[in-house]
């Protein structure tokens, strides 16, 4: 595609590069970055529109057009960025809750073994009741241990909001209100 403007040279597009979105969001997918032969961003070559008028203006279709085009590519990279955080923090939250069921089943399962086998050695050198208490001790605060480890992954989880994408939206909607009043006041 190419794009003539009066009194200028004719733009040729040349195959499209495409930019990545970082890697931090966990995305595979690309967005185009047209480029001119000279290597310069070719803003027209990927909205589609005709050459501005005679009188160097824009048609109010071509802006709604341009209009259209930008908020959905804008709406579906938000929801793309959105869907990626909420994973992530679900992931997080779901390792913080294995962590509190591994905490469950290992205090579970050390108070069978332990008391069992911390009772037979200590009965040895102590009076049992002295051996009882010092494994039980040892089983809940390991338990403890791992309930603190868990409860502190889980607040780093916790909101399961993806604030990261509230914020670009609020950031995005401040932008168009502040170009609307900008538009008005001109």
């Amino acid at each position: 595609m190419s794009c003539a403007v009066p009194g200028s040279k004719i733009v040729k597009q040349v195959p499209a590069r495409r930019r990545r979105i970082p890697a931090r969001f966990g995305l595979k997918a690309a967005i185009p970055a047209p480029t001119s032969t000279e290597g310069e961003l070719d803003v027209t070559a990927d909205l589609s529109l005709r050459a501005p008028r005679e009188n160097g203006s824009v048609s109010t279709s071509d802006l709604v057009g341009r209009l259209s085009t930008q908020l959905t590519t804008l709406v579906r990279d938000e929801i793309a960025l959105t869907r990626t955080e909420v994973q992530t923090r679900a992931k997080t939250a779901g390792v913080a809750g294995g962590m509190f069921g591994a905490a469950g089943v290992l205090s579970l399962y050390g108070m069978g073994l332990l008391i069992a086998l911390g009772v037979v050695a200590l009965d040895l050198v102590w009076p049992l009741w002295l051996a009882v208490l010092v494994v039980l001790a040892v089983v809940f605060a390991i338990a403890g241990v791992l309930a603190l480890v868990g409860r502190g992954r889980m607040r780093r989880a916790m909101p399961l909001v993806p604030t990261d994408a509230v914020e670009r939206i609020r950031g995005d909607l401040d932008t168009v209100k502040a170009a609307l009043k900008d538009r008005k006041r001109s």
